[in-house]
């Protein structure tokens, strides 16, 4: 297939950019590896998710999909007691809960309708650039090989990366990662558990919501080395330290087994964004904190200001992918900032692992270089 961009990912900034560029008549390839039929990180989206959602034309969709209206976040931050961050007074309104799976999947198809040829179950295997500066990008279905000839490249596979070679440097400041249970709850979710809940704990912190269907997610963010590698292993320690909160470990009651668990990484990291005649966008080019809630609001927004950064270079423009790049960076340093900020307001755990490594001054990441 000759396009004239290939985007490998067919997550919320793959499909972000793909809208823009099929929207603009470019013939774009969009090549997702999975179906969208497993459950997905990154359920709580902020009030702000509805701007870059109106720019894309989903808007309307989205709030009609059944996703969880959320009014708010308690935080057990800094303090014992408890405190309320209301969306009552947003102008965006309220935040969302959502079902990540079905969301990925209506901007999937979204990018479809606006003219993106879409690929599923597609795994990108080899990305390599040819002396005129064309990219071949190579793919397995199971129905066969594939082979994509693309003047551009988009790569939007989330943390994965590493399809080009000496282009996938990166600066990462943390090991975080999270363990995820779902649980399905027998009684329909109250509007207080319609609330983001966030809990500090000594060995990091938790993160607890309803989900669309009468599903409740509990998430442990902590260190790679604090927790073992072992999945049985790694539940008990998620259980241990279920039973250090008090917020968290109220929601769920009585103690089940939940019907999904599973690791996922969560650590801060700036990559190299360009090169030539190829872009990183969402996670593959920056990857946020969680306590940051802003990881797919990000995601759209790079992946919209990939594609016009594409659009400008098609049009003689020498210094749009840099500028784009550069874009990137600056959000990264003002990121870093906040992180550091909010991290420093937990102050009960000074001989904790987990809190003395977000305490000290390396934790900024100022003068690291990718």
């Amino acid at each position: 297939m000759k396009t004239d961009v290939a985007i490998i990912g067919g997550g919320p900034a793959g499909s972000a950019a793909a809208i823009v560029l099929a929207g603009a008549g470019l013939r774009v390839a969009l090549i997702e590896r999975t179906t969208y039929d497993t459950e997905r990180i990154g359920e709580t989206f902020p009030p702000e998710i509805c701007v870059p959602l109106q720019q894309l034309g989903v808007w309307e969709q989205f709030k009609n999909a059944g996703h969880l209206e959320s009014p708010g976040i308690v935080s057990c931050w800094g303090s014992p007691q408890p405190y309320e961050n209301d969306f009552l007074f947003n102008p965006y309104g309220c935040g969302w809960h959502v079902n990540r799976a079905l969301f990925d999947r209506m901007l999937a198809d979204a990018a479809r309708q606006a003219g993106a040829s879409l690929f599923l179950a597609t795994s990108v295997q080899h990305c390599t650039q040819e002396a005129d500066g064309r990219w071949v990008v190579e793919a397995k279905h199971k129905d066969g090989k594939l082979k994509f000839f693309a003047d551009y490249v988009i790569e939007a596979r989330g943390r994965a990366g590493g399809l080009t070679q000496g282009i996938n440097r990166c600066l990462r400041l943390d090991r975080l990662v999270g363990c995820a249970a779902f649980f399905n709850m027998t009684d329909a979710l109250s509007s207080n558990e319609a609330r983001a809940v966030i809990e500090a704990c000594p060995e990091g912190w938790w993160y607890s919501s309803g989900l669309p269907g009468n599903v409740l997610i509990l998430a442990f963010m902590t260190d790679a080395d604090l927790i073992p590698s072992a999945q049985e292993k790694a539940l008990e320690y998620f259980y241990e330290r279920l039973q250090e909160s008090e917020l968290t470990r109220s929601r769920l009651g009585q103690l089940i087994a939940p019907n999904v668990f599973r690791r996922f990484a969560a650590d801060s990291c700036l990559r190299v964004a360009v090169s030539k005649n190829w872009l990183a966008t969402g996670d593959a080019a920056m990857t946020f904190d969680p306590l940051s809630s802003q990881g797919v609001l990000k995601a759209l927004v790079s992946g919209q200001s990939a594609a016009k950064a594409v659009l400008a270079a098609q049009s003689g423009s020498q210094t749009a992918l840099q500028e784009y790049a550069d874009t990137l960076t600056r959000g990264f340093q003002s990121y870093m900032d906040t992180r550091l900020q909010y991290y420093s307001a937990e102050q009960r755990w000074p001989t904790s692992p987990f809190w003395r490594r977000r305490h000290h001054a390396q934790f900024s990441g100022r003068g690291k270089q990718l």
